[in-house]
């Protein structure tokens, strides 16, 4: 005996299972890069606790993505852009997904150092990371934009600016 009628069971087509399961196939990659980032911080930060405490702060601030893994992300969004054949798996799609990944952690930094120069408050860090949270995809971009710019050098020219 079902709980259930046949009438309310939902029925979904063949089109919106690509459609999920590219996203979550996508999830995945961004979720694993994270855990992984975010093991190598915890690591680091062990690593300063108990070696020069109270100093992973300034070296967390001092985190810059090398220029090259910039022209490789700009690389692949003009190559994505050129060769769109509208397959959700490529490979260029999940290094895109990674790069992107790398830059929104670079946006963080930039976000936390700018905290500091200013002295935000930590009110501030709190309602960053909640909207991060409730909005992953939006944040996460705008971080990923954040951390490209941080990285070809804007930084520089607008401080001494």
């Amino acid at each position: 005996v079902s709980l259930f009628s046949e009438s309310d069971r939902v029925k979904i087509n063949d089109d919106q299972i690509r459609s999920l399961s590219s996203q979550v196939h996508f999830f995945w990659i961004v979720l694993l890069s994270i855990i992984i980032k975010l093991g190598l911080i915890i690591g680091r930060y062990f690593q300063a606790y108990l070696y020069n405490p109270n100093g992973f702060g300034s070296e967390f601030r001092k985190i810059r993505q090398p220029i090259w893994l910039a022209a490789v992300f700009l690389g692949l969004v003009i190559f994505k852009v050129a060769i769109n054949t509208g397959e959700p798996f490529s490979i260029t799609s999940d290094m895109l997904v990674l790069v992107t990944v790398i830059f929104a952690f670079q946006g963080v930094v930039f976000i936390h150092r700018k905290g500091k120069e200013i002295d935000l408050s930590k009110g501030f860090f709190y309602f960053f990371y909640i909207i991060l949270v409730l909005f992953p995809q939006l944040v996460g971009f705008m971080l990923a934009v954040t951390g490209i710019v941080d990285t070809l050098g804007y930084r520089k020219k607008v401080i001494s600016s």
